[in-house]
């Protein structure tokens, strides 16, 4: 029901976190969200690391850069 709630509220994720330790003395439980990239400040991490090799992986282990 928290979680209806906070969506109906449009809550941030920091909102979401307070609502549920006020309602159950706990943090939700995390939740997956799909990514098909990566943000530009990732990015200017990558194109930064010339000399290293590196991925970005989601949380299902897909490559994403």
């Amino acid at each position: 029901m928290l979680d209806r709630l906070a969506q109906a509220l449009k809550l941030t994720e920091a909102e979401r976190e307070h609502l549920f330790l006020l309602g159950l003395g706990r943090l939700p439980e995390v939740r997956y969200r799909a990514c098909d990239a990566i943000t530009p400040r990732l990015q200017r991490v990558l194109d930064v690391l010339t000399d290293s090799p590196a991925t970005v992986r989601t949380a299902t282990w897909d490559v994403i850069a």
